[in-house]
């Protein structure tokens, strides 16, 4: 059974629900460079409107030493250090 992300906004007390599905998301070394891009999804508070990415999926589909790493940085919706 696949597991379904649940994120509950904190300030509102109430389950947030899913804005975008199969957002991109880079994940970064301490430095600051890019290490690798993975799929997850955008949740929003229909009340506040705080976002969270959730559902990470279980593999990156592009990682830094990839020929294809450089050409989609404009479709980047989220960054994190690692």
């Amino acid at each position: 059974m696949p597991h379904i992300p649940r994120a509950v906004c904190v300030p509102c007390k109430v389950e947030m629900r899913p804005s975008r599905n199969g957002v991109e998301v880079e994940m970064l070394l301490p430095t600051g460079k890019g290490y690798y891009r993975i799929e997850a999804d955008e949740y929003e508070c229909g009340r506040c409107g705080h976002k969270a990415i959730v559902g990470f999926a279980n593999q990156p589909f592009v990682s830094h030493f990839e020929p294809g790493y450089a050409k989609s940085e404009s479709d980047i919706s989220a960054e994190f250090a690692l």
